[in-house]
C-alpha cells in the first residue's frame, strides 16, 4: 500500500509543510485514498495511502505514538501483524488502531531497530525518535517496496517511494550518472545503489539507513543465507509445500478484495490453487497479445482458472497500447527502464483496479528454483569449461534439447570466459558486449572512469562462495536481476494505478529454506523446479506441472519491424533527439536498419534505446 517522502534539514532549517505536500502530489498514485504531512522540527513526513488494512480514518499516516515521541510513514503490509499485536498487548501496549502501522510503531518503541527480525512482510518505512533526533529507515528483506534517497552531508537528506517525488525540490540537480547510464545498456536497469540521477540512490534489499548527529550510515540486516544452517523437518518438496501454503493464507489478510493475476504458468497457478482454500470465488486477471502464437498462455490460464473456480478475466494488448502507453510507462517508471513487460503488466494493473485493490503474483519463484531455462544451461556450460573435451557433445545435446535456442548458442560463446561470474553477466547481457563501448560517446566512457558492470555479480558470487554452482546463480539473480528488473517492474506498473502488489513466494522463510535445498534437487537433466513441482503434485494439473516454462516475453521484434517502425524511427532518429549527447548516433542509426532489414533481430537493443530516448525528453528537458 502507499507511498511516502521525507526531508530531514541538518542545517537546522525546520521542515516545509508545503514542499512535502507538493512532493507527495507527485506520487498520488500509490495513494489516492487520503493523504497527510507531518512536520517535527527539522524531520518531515508526507504520506498517501492506500487504504487496505483498517479502513477508518485511524489508519491515517504519518502516525505519531501515544506520547508523540515517535513518529512513523510506512509503505507496504505485515503479514504477521495480528500475532504482533497480540505479543505486545501481552507485554501491557495499549492500541488506539487496528492497522499493521500501529503495530510497526509500537514494536519500534519497545524493540528498536531489533524489530526487523519479527517482521514478516513487505515494507519500507520511516521512523522519527524527536527525543533523540534519530532517523531510521528500513527497506524490506527481498526489495519488495522500492525506497530512494539523496544525500547531502551538512545539508539536507530526501527520501521517498519514488525518484520523481525528490525532484520537486528545484535544489536538487538533475544529472545523467554515466556508470548508470552504462549499466543500464548492458542490462536494462540500473544497479543499486545507483540511480540514473547522479546522486540519488536506491536503498538496497534488506538494508537500513540510519542517521544520528547528522551522520547518515547504512546496515545490511539480512542475507537469505542467513539461516543456511538451519534443519527443515520434511523432504524438500514437503517443505516447500507447507511453507508456501502459509505464505499464500498470511497474505491473504486484508480488508478489501485480493485478486491474482494468473498466467497459467506454475507459479501463478500454485498462488490461484491456495488462494482458493482460503476464499472462493478468486478473481484472476490474465493478459495476452493480439499477435497470438508464442506470445499468449491465455488458454492455460483458463483451464487453471475453470479448476478452481476463479472469476477469470482477459485482457489482449496491440501495438497501438505500446504507442499510446509507453511516454507514461516511461514516467512511472522514472528511470529509463528496459523490461518491456513492464507494458503488459502496467495494462493487466489498470484492468484489475477495476474489481480488485489488491492481487497476488507469482514473482520470485524462478530465482528460488531454478526455473529459468538459463539455469540448466549455465550448469552444463560450468561443467564442460572443465571438460573441454566433451564440449561439442554436450554443446549438441543442449541445442537439441531447446531446439537450436538462441541462448544457448550464447552461452557456448562465453564458455571461455573465466571466471563463472564475468562469463554469467555477460551471458545476461541485453546488448552484445562490444557494442555498448561503441554506443557511448567517448566523453561519457571517460566519466564513466573505471566503473565495472559486472561488479554486483562478482560480489554475489564471492558471497556465495560456498553454495553449489546452482545456488549461486539464483543467489545472483535474487540480488541483482530479481530486485532490480522483476519487483520494480511489479510496483511501479501496480502502484501506477493504485493497486497493491503481493508476491508470496518472497515470503522471506520461503526464501531462507529455498536457499537451504541443493541446486541438484532444483535442477535434474532439464528438469526445472522439482522441490516446488512436487509439491504442488496432486494440486496442478499434470500438463501444468510438465509444460514447457513459458516467459512473459512481448513482440518487439514484430512490432519495430512492422506497426511500431514509424514511431520509433521518429523517435530515436529525430535530428533533435536528445540521446545524441550521450551516444553515437551512428551506431543507433546502424542498429535500426539491420533490425528493419532483417539482419539482425534487435528488438531488445531498441527498446533500450527507446526508453533512454523517452525519459531523457521527460525527465531532463
Amino acid at each position: 500500500m502507499c507511498g511516502f517522502v521525507g526531508q530531514l534539514n541538518f542545517d537546522g532549517e525546520p521542515a516545509q509543510a508545503d514542499l512535502l505536500s507538493r512532493m507527495s502530489r507527485e506520487i498520488a498514485h500509490r495513494g489516492p485514498d487520503d493523504d497527510g504531512v507531518a512536520t517535527m522540527g527539522v524531520c518531515g513526513f508526507a504520506f498517501r495511502r492506500l487504504s487496505i488494512i483498517d479502513l477508518s480514518v485511524a489508519g491515517h499516516q504519518p502516525m505519531r505514538s501515544a506520547d508523540g515521541r515517535f513518529t512513523v510513514v510506512f509503505n507496504g503490509e505485515i503479514y504477521n501483524y495480528r500475532e504482533l499485536r497480540a505479543e505486545l498487548s501481552a507485554a501491557g501496549a495499549v492500541f488506539r488502531t487496528k492497522s499493521d502501522t500501529e503495530v510497526l510503531l509500537q514494536l519500534f518503541e519497545r524493540y528498536g531497530a531489533e524489530m526487523l527480525r519479527r517482521l514478516s512482510g513487505m515494507f519500507a518505512f520511516a521512523i522519527w525518535d524527536a527525543q533523540e533526533r534519530y532517523l531510521f529507515i528500513a527497506r524490506d528483506r527481498l526489495g519488495i517496496k522500492p525506497l530512494y534517497f539523496l544525500n547531502r552531508p551538512g545539508e539536507r537528506l530526501y527520501f521517498a517511494s519514488e525518484i520523481k517525488a525528490i525532484l520537486v525540490d528545484r535544489r536538487v540537480r538533475r544529472a545523467v550518472d554515466p556508470r548508470a547510464l552504462m549499466q543500464y545498456l548492458f542490462f536494462g536497469h540500473s544497479s543499486a545503489p545507483l540511480t540514473m540521477f547522479a546522486g540519488i540512490e536506491k536503498l538496497p534489499a534488506g538494508h537500513t539507513l540510519e542517521v544520528r548527529n547528522g551522520v547518515v550510515s547504512q546496515r545490511k540486516y539480512w542475507d537469505v543465507l542467513d539461516n543456511a544452517a538451519a534443519q527443515d523437518e520434511g523432504t524438500p518438496a514437503e517443505v516447500v509445500e507447507r511453507l508456501l501454503r502459509s505464505a499464500v493464507k498470511s497474505h491473504m489478510v486484508s480488508d478489501v478484495p485480493v485478486g491474482a493475476f494468473l498466467s497459467g504458468g506454475i507459479d501463478s497457478s500454485a498462488v490461484v490453487a491456495y488462494m482458493s482454500e482460503t476464499a472462493r470465488p478468486v478473481q484472476t486477471f490474465c493478459v495476452g497479445f493480439d499477435v497470438g502464437g508464442g506470445y499468449n498462455e491465455l488458454s492455460d490460464a483458463g483451464r487453471i482458472a475453470k479448476k478452481f473456480g476463479a472469476v477469470h478475466r482477459e485482457l489482449i494488448v496491440s501495438h497501438a497500447d505500446a504507442i499510446a502507453q509507453i511516454k507514461k510507462l516511461v514516467h512511472h517508471y522514472d528511470e529509463p527502464f528496459a523490461d518491456a513487460a513492464a507494458l503488459p503488466t502496467f495494462l493487466v494493473s489498470r484492468f484489475a483496479r477495476d474489481h480488485v485493490k489488491v492481487v497476488m503474483s507469482g514473482e520470485g519463484s524462478d530465482e528460488l528454483f531454478a526455473g529459468y531455462r538459463r539455469y540448466v544451461l549455465e550448469s552444463l556450460a560450468s561443467r564442460m569449461r572443465h571438460a573441454p573435451a566433451g564440449l561439442g557433445v554436450v554443446a549438441k545435446r543442449i541445442l537439441a534439447g531447446w531446439g537450436s535456442s538462441r541462448a544457448a548458442r550464447r552461452l557456448i560463446g562465453f564458455l571461455g570466459e573465466s571466471p563463472d561470474a564475468e562469463r554469467y553477466g555477460r551471458f545476461l547481457a541485453q546488448m552484445d558486449w562490444a557494442l555498448v563501448p561503441r554506443l557511448l560517446r567517448p566523453e561519457v566512457l571517460d566519466a564513466a572512469g573505471d566503473y565495472d558492470p559486472l561488479w554486483k555479480y562478482k560480489e554475489c558470487f564471492q558471497r556465495a562462495e560456498g553454495l553449489d554452482h546452482v545456488n549461486k546463480l539464483l543467489y545472483t539473480d535474487l540480488n541483482t536481476w530479481l530486485v532490480d528488473t522483476y519487483l520494480e517492474k511489479v510496483d511501479k506498473a501496480t502502484m501506477a494505478v493504485g493497486l497493491e502488489a503481493r508476491v508470496p513466494f518472497l515470503d522471506h522463510h520461503v526464501a531462507e529454506a529455498a536457499f537451504r535445498i541443493a541446486g541438484s534437487e532444483k535442477i535434474s537433466g532439464l528438469v526445472t523446479k522439482r522441490p516446488l513441482k512436487r509439491a504442488l503434485v496432486g494440486t496442478l494439473p499434470l500438463r501444468t506441472l510438465v509444460k514447457p516454462k513459458h516467459g512473459f516475453s512481448v513482440p518487439l521484434d514484430e512490432w519495430f519491424r512492422g506497426p511500431l517502425k514509424p514511431f520509433l524511427r521518429d523517435t530515436l532518429l529525430a535530428p533533435d533527439a536528445r540521446s545524441v549527447e550521450w551516444l553515437d548516433h551512428a551506431t543507433v542509426s546502424d542498429i535500426c536498419e539491420r533490425h528493419f532489414d532483417g539482419t539482425r533481430s534487435n528488438g531488445t537493443a531498441l527498446w533500450i534505446l527507446l526508453n533512454l530516448e523517452l525519459w531523457l525528453r521527460d525527465y531532463l528537458n
